[in-house]
């Protein structure tokens, strides 16, 4: 039964798995339009860019790419209905990677090593992230810890979306436009579905686990 939950699909109702590939179409559509925005407005910001605005949007560009490659992945599967826990982890696992590279940008911009302390510290809940979800769906490490590490770590990201939006919006009297909109609610969409995913897989492998131990007790008996 425990080997059955880790070869079938995490989410098999039928009703949820839709939603996850409208929402995985979705976030691929979305990146494949920001980079492609990306490509056509370089050439006529590069004569007003430094070598450091180039770091930046190569980062940035690097970290959609990436997110592009696993979440078609992720697509393909979920399509397929084979979105097994250990496939599901490696589109998992490139998302909080792909977050780590983007978050690293903040340390490139810094001046000051206070400052990079604080950047790095930034992408601290994305490397915890990614290394919990390989544990936890690739290495199928079935301790609780890192199903918690997970849902902090994509807590973390969904509340540090909104306090970056909310003092965008408070201090810096900056509106929040149509594509800014799109992209943060993208975001604490895929956390959304991180901690969906991670709770439906931990209560099948529990499910599992109490069904074996019956099983193995009636055998006794």
């Amino acid at each position: 039964m425990v080997k059955l939950v880790e070869r079938n699909p995490v989410i098999e109702k039928k009703s949820a798995n839709y939603i996850m590939i409208a929402l995985y179409a979705f976030i691929v559509f979305s990146f494949l339009i920001t980079i492609i925005d990306m490509i056509i407005r370089f050439p006529l910001q590069s004569q007003a860019v430094g070598y450091s605005d180039i770091q930046l949007i190569v980062i940035n560009i690097l970290g959609i790419i990436i997110q592009i490659v696993f979440f078609t992945y992720g697509l393909y599967q979920a399509v397929k209905g084979t979105l097994s826990p250990k496939r599901m982890g490696v589109v998992i696992v490139a998302y909080f990677g792909a977050m780590c590279i983007t978050g690293s940008e903040n340390i490139i911009r810094y001046a000051t090593w206070q400052l990079v302390c604080v950047g790095i510290a930034l992408i601290i809940p994305s490397i915890i992230g990614a290394i919990a979800s390989f544990c936890y769906f690739i290495r199928c490490k079935n301790d609780k810890i890192w199903s918690r590490l997970i849902s902090v770590a994509a807590i973390w990201g969904i509340i540090r979306i909104v306090i970056n939006n909310y003092q965008m919006i408070r201090y810096a009297e900056q509106y929040l436009s149509m594509n800014t909109t799109v992209r943060l609610v993208l975001q604490m969409a895929i956390y959304g579905l991180i901690l969906y995913q991670t709770f439906t897989l931990t209560k099948k492998r529990k499910n599992a686990i109490e069904i074996s131990n019956t099983e193995k007790q009636k055998k006794f008996d």
